[in-house]
């Protein structure tokens, strides 16, 4: 047992250092060079969170995922020790059998279910793959002592983004795990990443160019593109990169030469170089038909950077209302009303020459009908000098996930595990 001990802590030293290179990792062949390290029965019953991976002609491994308590269990244990002996003998398809055996025994069990989708995956069955890693954060998104595996799991998606050459979402997800859990290895992706994904992003001569390009918005006329609002950020230069972009809000109308309208808004940057392709920020709809109408109305409230952030942040404060009313069947008044009003704090991240979404914090939400309030909350925010975003309850019990006093990782972190556990 001793001598199995060693040979696992050697391997366990060879991965660790083919990870000191200083070259960011290339993305991953179709068919990875690569082999998790072996693990003794021992360690797997004592542990079930060892992580896997070892070098193979001098590349970083992929991250299996660990299982968790659950498979410590001596049938289920069983399964997974063989299923990853043959993942080592790179017999995918037989060690994707063994672990989808264990987790039908235990269905529980996030990190058990992202280390089985790892294995569809290298068999050749992204779409069960994609399910099981999928199904084992939600899982793991609410467990405060699985964040390791947590972030194992949501680099293991980047893989397959990254396999499919969809690099933008693999950065996402790659993004979202180092916020759960460090990794230098997962740092060198998400680095590789933004540097090529740097050189392929267009830059735009104007916004007007910009805006026509971004999804969505294929072959709208420039005259149609109102300037909304626009702010000028040159004084703020302390995190920003060799100078402060200048955003700008602005809107795209459309009609179906009826009743119906809509205006699009859309937040863009200027760099150095020209515009970047703008991120939605938000809609305003309305209708006006034969039994009532319905109105949409945006307005930007405010827009300032997040001094003290680790690389330039932008918080966008808006306020998104809605009202749809029923005319009555015989004289035509108006019947009955109902409404909502929402203000949101909308957090953007600028790097690799685009503009990230990060989160959005619910500050207040009103639902109405007629005169009567339904249901309704409220806070307030406030941008402190360190970095930090501080949300105060006003009114009622706003989502206690974001209030206090938090970083703008943690808020993106606290965001994505609200969204994975209320889906």
């Amino acid at each position: 047992m001793m001598s199995r001990l060693l040979v696992c802590l050697s391997i366990f030293a060879v991965a660790c250092g083919s990870n000191e290179s200083d070259a960011p990792p290339t993305p991953p062949p179709a068919e990875p060079s690569v082999e998790p390290a072996a693990q003794t029965a021992a360690q797997t019953a004592a542990q079930g969170t060892a992580e896997q991976g070892t070098a193979a002609q001098g590349t970083e491994a992929p991250e299996t995922t660990p299982a968790a308590e659950g498979a410590s269990a001596p049938a289920i244990g069983a399964l997974v020790r063989r299923g990853r002996v043959h993942f080592r003998e790179r017999r995918f398809a037989e060690a994707a059998a063994e672990f989808d055996r264990a987790l039908a025994r235990n269905p529980g069990d996030g990190a058990l279910s992202c280390e089985t989708g790892w294995a569809f995956h290298h068999a050749g069955d992204d779409d069960k793959a994609r399910r099981l890693l999928q199904h084992g954060t939600r899982l793991l998104a609410s467990r405060s002592d699985q964040t390791r595996a947590y972030g194992a799991c949501l680099y293991n998606l980047g893989r397959m983004a990254e396999d499919a050459g969809q690099a933008d979402a693999a950065a996402r997800l790659y993004g979202s795990s180092l916020r759960a859990r460090p990794n230098r290895v997962v740092q060198q992706r998400l680095d590789a990443l933004e540097v090529e994904a740097s050189a392929e992003r267009p830059l735009y001569g104007t916004v007007e160019d910009a805006i026509e390009t971004s999804e969505g918005l294929d072959g709208v006329d420039p005259r149609d593109l109102e300037a909304y609002y626009i702010q000028d950020l040159e004084s703020v230069t302390a995190e920003l990169p060799a100078r402060a972009p200048v955003l700008e809000v602005a809107t795209v109308s459309y009609g179906d030469g009826g009743a119906w309208r809509c205006r699009y808004w859309r937040l863009t940057a200027r760099v150095e170089a020209g515009w970047v392709t703008p991120v939605e920020l938000g809609d305003a709809c309305g209708a006006t038909e034969s039994d009532g109408y319905d109105d949409g109305s945006f307005t930007v409230r405010s827009m300032a950077w997040i001094e003290g952030a680790p690389s330039p942040t932008v918080a966008v404060h808006v306020v998104n209302s809605y009202q749809r009313c029923e005319y009555g069947e015989e004289d035509g008044d108006e019947d009955t009303c109902t409404s909502s009003s929402d203000e949101a704090l909308r957090v953007y991240r600028y790097g690799g020459r685009a503009l990230e979404p990060l989160f959005e914090l619910p500050l207040v939400h009103r639902e109405r009908e007629d005169d009567d309030v339904t249901d309704a909350y409220a806070s307030e925010h406030e941008l402190l000098p360190d970095g930090q975003i501080l949300v105060r309850a006003t009114e009622g019990s706003p989502p206690p996930w974001m209030l206090g006093t938090h970083s703008v990782d943690e808020l993106t972190t606290a965001a994505e595990r609200h969204a994975a556990t209320s889906h």
